[in-house]
């Protein structure tokens, strides 16, 4: 007895009719978006599901007003604006690299913010206090630098030396204004997603 005993066969079809050939490209075009890969025997002949890398997800009319609206708005930014977005965000630079991470990270990080925070008011009550806050933070000095790079309140490159870089990040604290804070309020009101 085979597999095939007690079933008909299938009908033949002509794919070289036109109407036959848009019905089986239309059929082929709506694969699964699974698809059966078999492993080598040796590897016990198992089957798994993998994605199809070719079938897209849909994006609503929502998504793309809310992209092209957040893109409108950072391209409407002031430059320095745009830089210290970047230096916030850990992002390159320019516009489209910054909506698309701000577009498509489900839950931003604003690196370094909360951090330069705390050196600044330990700046305000006593500059060696700063410095032991800056060294408390070292892990996040890199971030905090790039902020107060894009503040213009440093220049260069970071220090190999992380007591170094502490030492200079304290002191560029303590120069941190109002006009400062105003500059990294609105950069975060630009990394909010539904603006």
């Amino acid at each position: 007895m085979t597999i095939t005993e007690g079933y008909a066969p299938l009908p033949k079809t002509d794919f070289n009719e036109p109407d036959n050939l848009l019905e089986s490209e239309s059929r082929s075009s709506a694969v699964d978006d699974t698809s059966v890969h078999e492993e080598s025997a040796a590897e016990g002949g198992k089957l798994r599901r993998t994605r199809n890398p070719r079938v897209g997800t849909k994006v609503s009319a929502r998504a793309v007003r809310a992209i092209l609206s957040k893109h409108a708005e950072i391209a409407s930014a002031r430059h320095e604006d745009i830089t210290l977005l970047a230096a916030v965000l850990g992002a390159k630079d320019n516009v489209d690299d910054l909506v698309a991470h701000i577009i498509s990270t489900p839950r931003l990080t604003l690196a370094g913010t909360l951090e330069l925070d705390a050196i600044v008011k330990a700046a305000a009550a006593d500059p060696f206090d700063a410095v032991a806050v800056a060294m408390s933070y070292e892990a996040q000095s890199k971030s905090i630098w790039s902020i107060l790079t894009a503040l213009g309140l440093l220049d260069g490159p970071r220090p190999s030396k992380d007591g170094d870089a502490s030492v200079a990040i304290a002191r560029a604290a303590g120069k941190f204004t109002d006009e400062h804070a105003a500059r990294l309020d609105a950069v975060k009101d630009l990394a909010r997603k539904g603006n």
